[in-house]
């Protein structure tokens, strides 16, 4: 498969042992898709595969920003409406969609822009919304209902106007940063 600069491919990249998705958020006239690779015994990568949002829309730019954490895989569409970010599973038949996170601020824009995994929480940032100065929102799956289900958003008080705030995430043992 050809990939190259009019894709987009590679603006989004995560990789965990032998396993990486790359985002390509201009194909399919911005839809975007995403592309996984697996390295075998002696580190070479080859392409295992590609997915699309289930219902992709123009300019959605799915796979935008990635993330990657055992067998879940997050990958953001933040120009599908307010945003959204969608988290699959890898299985015996490849990535299967498991859910779509949308943002629980009717205000927030470009959600899914950064995103960030460690066990069972998600963050998801919105770097515009109501008060300019963006928003993260954080995420908990629940194993006993097997779905996930938003904590609420994390508070910056006291930022100014066009902060940046969200514009780079990190999750690392319950702390976010």
């Amino acid at each position: 498969e050809e990939f190259g600069p009019p894709d987009g491919f590679g603006r989004a990249i995560a990789a965990q042992d032998r396993l990486m998705i790359v985002g390509a958020p201009l194909t399919e006239d911005g839809a975007g898709t995403v592309y996984g690779f697996r390295a075998d015994a002696d580190g070479n990568w080859s392409l295992s595969g590609s997915f699309a949002a289930g219902t992709p829309s123009e300019e959605a730019g799915f796979g935008s920003a990635v993330a990657l954490n055992g067998d879940l895989g997050l990958v953001s569409a933040p120009g599908d409406e307010a945003g959204s970010v969608h988290v699959f599973r890898l299985g015996a038949d490849g990535w299967v969609e498991e859910a779509i996170l949308r943002p629980s601020d009717e205000a927030a824009r470009r959600f899914g822009s950064q995103l960030a995994i460690d066990g069972d929480i998600i963050l998801a940032s919105s770097p515009e919304g109501r008060d300019i100065h963006g928003t993260v929102e954080a995420f908990q799956y629940d194993g006993a209902t097997s779905s996930w289900t938003s904590l609420g958003t994390l508070a910056a008080d006291g930022l100014g106007q066009r902060s940046g705030y969200g514009s780079s995430l990190a999750l690392r043992e319950g702390l976010a940063y």
